[in-house]
């Protein structure tokens, strides 16, 4: 059911790292989905079209990084990749997989918000 509101696909398979997402999304006014795998998430993404996903590099059953690539190749959807801060081997995987950002754990607030307003094309 559209809402009017923008769709956001979270897809992390921690729940208390999921609900700490949905929260902080939801408080900005914008409609949540959540996945914890990602076959999961790509379904959840055929189904719902999101305007923009938010997934974690490690994931069960499908990688977050070939969860991008699938979600790059059959949607265009941009996908923010929430991973390790001091990785730089995932942060490259993840942008040459279509991610348009990699955002480190432990994030700021401030930071996951401006990413996704950007992805939308609100102001930041």
């Amino acid at each position: 059911m559209a809402t009017g509101r923008p769709s956001v696909l979270v897809v992390e398979n921690d729940p208390v790292m999921s609900d700490l997402l949905q929260n902080i999304l939801r408080r900005q006014g914008w409609q949540t989905h959540t996945a914890l795998d990602g076959e999961q998430a790509l379904s959840l993404a055929a189904v719902n079209h999101p305007d923009v996903v938010i997934l974690d590099y490690v994931l069960p059953k499908l990688s977050g990084v070939e969860v991008c690539r699938r979600l790059s190749a059959d949607h265009s959807v941009p996908v923010i990749m929430l991973g390790e801060r001091d990785y730089t081997h995932a942060k490259l995987l993840s942008i040459k997989a279509g991610a348009r950002c990699y955002v480190g754990k432990p994030f700021e607030v401030t930071e996951l918000v401006t990413e996704v307003k950007t992805a939308l094309g609100q102001k930041a």
